[in-house]
């Protein structure tokens, strides 16, 4: 199982065994991983307080959609996205995403989980949020400050 682990990385283990971050097998689990791969897997739990919010809608099309622009291997001790030569741009840029959402989560002291929670009011918010997390994660061009303002503007909305 060590082997199997140390393949899939730590945010596919988590996700496979549905951990959660306080769980005692996942915080041992820990230690046998590099800080970046800890980070991105904290990173990846906290995106799903915004997935959660807008009911997201999963099938296997959706699945494979977003778990593709995953790291395909176990982070290393000094990966810095974006520019970690042997993976895609595609993943790269999740791994920025991932980071960017929880820093400026951390940073606004939670704040930017309740807002997003707080936007996902109707169902019509909900749509529109689904297809921010969608463009955010999936279209580079796709600019984080637009999320922020449009996030701003969801909140009135309610």
């Amino acid at each position: 199982q060590k082997a199997c682990s140390q393949q899939v990385g730590l945010v596919s283990a988590v996700f496979f065994s549905f951990s959660s971050l306080q769980c005692p097998i996942f915080l041992s689990r820990q230690s046998h991983y590099s800080s970046e791969e800890v980070l991105f897997a904290n990173s990846w739990m906290n995106s799903a307080e915004y997935v959660s919010a807008a009911h997201f809608h999963s099938s296997l099309e959706k699945s494979v959609k977003f778990l593709t622009p995953l790291p395909s291997r176990v982070l290393r001790e000094g990966d810095v996205a974006p520019n970690i030569a042997d993976l895609t741009p595609e993943e790269n840029h999740s791994l920025s995403i991932f980071s960017w959402m929880r820093s400026i989560n951390t940073f606004l002291g939670g704040t930017l989980v309740d807002m997003w929670k707080g936007a996902m009011c109707s169902v019509t918010t909900r749509e529109q949020g689904r297809q921010m997390l969608e463009q955010l994660l999936l279209n580079p061009s796709f600019a984080t400050t637009s999320f922020l303002s449009l996030i701003t503007g969801m909140t009135t909305s309610c």
